[in-house]
């Protein structure tokens, strides 16, 4: 089945957390690119990461941050291709 999240590049901030893995699995199932933060809790991530087969890639910030914020929006969400551009100039913008 075709969603409207096919190939859409996606942040999940908080992944590592319940509501947060359940969430990420939703986005994998309709084959979304993601992009799963984390705070301090990486294992949950590296087996959620285990299981899914969309491209996806984990990034630890913490979001309190000013300077984490920016920098990962600028950087790592290339490894699952672009983001459009009005939301990551959001991102880095606002924090």
């Amino acid at each position: 089945m075709k969603s409207d999240l096919q190939d859409r590049c996606v942040l999940i901030t908080g992944a590592s957390g319940g509501i947060g893995l359940a969430t990420t699995e939703m986005f994998a199932e309709q084959g979304a690119r993601l992009v799963l933060h984390y705070h301090t809790q990486p294992e949950p991530i590296r087996e959620c990461q285990r299981r899914i087969w969309v491209p996806n890639v984990a990034l630890q910030a913490d979001l309190r941050d000013e300077q984490q914020v920016g920098f990962p929006a600028e950087t790592d969400v290339v490894d699952v291709g672009p983001a459009p551009q009005a939301r990551r100039d959001a991102v880095t913008r606002e924090g």
